[in-house]
């Protein structure tokens, strides 16, 4: 996890494409999912205590209208925390998952299906920013005549 360079937001990476917080249903005991129930999957903004523990929540901040944190799936794998003007979460602060809230995406031709997602992840400072391409373009030649800008 890591702040945007204008610590407006935290991106949260998984390191596989999720459900986005649908949830499979085993419906004959065997085990295995038989079933997603997309009710259950979050779309557009979000409050927070969806998928992170209560302690994470109190560092992240409160959901509106009490506050002004909220999440928001920004792909499969990727949710955005977008922080208030003020905020307590600082880099190297842990950020936990509510348990069985995360899975994978199943893969059920290759048997595979996944135990929900758990545990946490520091927050690091924002990824490098990208040296500058810096370019000149006008004229190459000017006269007497020619403004100066």
């Amino acid at each position: 996890a890591h702040f945007s360079i204008e610590a407006l937001f935290i991106t949260v990476k998984f390191d596989r494409s999720t459900l986005r917080g649908a949830l499979p249903v085993d419906t004959n005991n065997d085990i295995l999912p038989d079933v997603i129930d997309y009710d259950y999957q979050l779309v557009g903004l979000w409050n927070c205590g969806e998928v992170f523990d209560d302690d994470t929540v109190k560092i992240l901040g409160k959901p509106p209208p009490d506050g002004g944190t909220t999440c928001q799936w920004t792909a499969d794998d990727a949710i955005q925390v977008n922080l208030p003007k003020e905020f307590d979460v600082e880099v190297g602060d842990s950020l936990f998952l509510r348990q069985d809230r995360i899975f994978t995406i199943p893969r059920p031709q290759e048997n595979e299906y996944s135990m929900a997602a758990s545990g946490g992840i520091l927050v690091s400072m924002p990824l490098a920013l990208l040296p500058p391409n810096i370019s000149f373009n006008g004229n190459v030649q000017i006269d007497e005549c020619s403004p100066v800008l």
